[in-house]
């Protein structure tokens, strides 16, 4: 059942709307609630399951909605044992979301990953699942991490407290270890699942670890997250290979001893471990070649650092120019000064041919009574900005009269 909220959210303050949202990821299995509780804190009306096929099938973004005054937004994730997509396309969808994220200069403030805390017991999926989620994200990355668990009893029976120490001292043992935090979702609603959000208001935002290895120009199948996806296929392929192998005797049994129908049989578990193992051998193949589908999906973003198309400027794009040009790049906040006009850029001469040039440039500024900031090539301009304040404060304590104590 999908509980999407429909109480009033609530209106943030002015600065709340003006700034940049917590961006906030939510991973987990099939069926844990993901979806559902993006819903109940954003009234996103995303797509819900009811059951463990799995409805999610892209990155999806809610709308931005305020908590306590911070403007939030949610990323709804596949989970990795989706029942219709492959753990290589998922993790190719994910590298491609957070590629462009990195690209476009936004950072992850939060993560969450939901786990069932009705779950008997820890599945091959549900531990390979995890693992992948630590790899993308790194261990000294787990500070921005809330493990939840969810679908609790009304009252927590001592079967479930028990199966959350459990979770806390061996499944997510290291996660823990190297900052993660553990909370539970006590129900459906929106003030549980803001609650969970306001877990990570205060984090600081950060660059994923599979965000910092594409950045570096590996291979997706050369990130850790990428290595432990063609582990996992590799060792399914072995899998398949020994099965199909040991068909074969038993087929070659079967043909010897005349019996057709179990011959029928096992030649159709044999066609059915082939495919299985022909498309394990295609997932690895598209995993090795994803880096280049990575880098064309994400070419026509603004490239990382580039405030400008962000509206905070272009700092990066000018430290670029002052690079290229041989000037010294000036901050924000000190430009303007000389000219007594906020935000007025500092005049910057041509780059001279001689050093006498540049030396008559500076003489000529202190002729006229003040020092532009940035004028002269180096760290003049900036030198003899500190040393007029300097003597200016000299010059006071000389003419100021001592004041005895009576």
């Amino acid at each position: 059942m999908s509980y999407v909220s429909q109480a009033p959210v609530g209106t943030p303050s002015r600065r709340g709307y003006d700034a940049e949202p917590l961006r906030i990821f939510v991973f987990g299995s099939t069926g844990v609630g993901k979806s559902t509780f993006v819903n109940d804190a954003s009234r996103a009306g995303l797509g819900v399951g009811h059951d463990l096929t799995s409805h999610t099938k892209d990155v999806q973004t809610s709308p931005v909605f305020p908590v306590d005054n911070r403007n939030v937004q949610l990323y709804d994730t596949p989970g990795f044992d989706d029942t219709n997509m492959s753990d290589t396309d998922i993790l190719k969808m994910l590298a491609r979301t957070l590629e462009g994220m990195h690209r476009a200069g936004q950072k992850i403030t939060g993560l969450v990953y939901f786990h069932r805390i009705t779950d008997n017991r820890f599945s091959g999926a549900s531990v390979r699942a995890f693992e992948l989620f630590v790899k993308m994200c790194g261990l000294n990355h787990m500070r921005n991490v809330l493990i939840v668990t969810n679908m609790w009893s009304l009252t927590p029976d001592p079967e479930e407290e028990t199966r959350e120490r459990q979770l806390r001292s061996e499944f997510f043992r290291v996660a823990v270890e190297n900052g993660a935090r553990m909370a539970r979702r006590a129900g459906p609603g929106p003030e549980s699942a803001r609650a969970i959000i306001r877990q990570l208001l205060r984090s600081s935002p950060v660059v994923l670890q599979l965000q910092t290895e594409l950045a570096r120009g590996l291979p997706l199948n050369e990130t850790q997250a990428g290595m432990l996806v063609e582990e996992n296929l590799r060792v399914r392929l072995e899998r398949q290979r020994r099965e199909k192998e040991e068909l074969e005797e038993e087929l070659q049994a079967a043909r010897e001893d005349r019996d057709r129908k179990a011959q029928e049989q096992l030649e159709r578990y044999k066609r059915d471990r082939e495919e299985e193992e022909e498309r394990l051998k295609q997932m690895i193949a598209e995993l090795q070649a994803a880096r280049q589908s990575v880098q064309t999906q994400t070419a026509n973003l603004p490239p990382h650092g580039d405030r400008a198309a962000q509206g905070r400027g272009a700092m990066p794009q000018e430290r670029g120019n002052e690079r290229a040009h041989g000037t010294r790049w000036t901050p924000r906040f000190l430009a303007g000064r000389s000219s007594g006009v906020r935000g007025q850029e500092p005049t910057v001469p041509a780059r001279s041919a001689s050093l006498g040039n540049t030396r008559s440039a500076a003489a000529e500024n202190r002729a006229q009574g003040r020092t532009r900031i940035g004028t002269p090539v180096g760290r003049k301009g900036v030198f003899a900005f500190r040393s007029r304040v300097k003597m200016a404060y000299l010059r006071r304590r000389r003419t100021t009269p001592s004041v005895e104590s009576t």
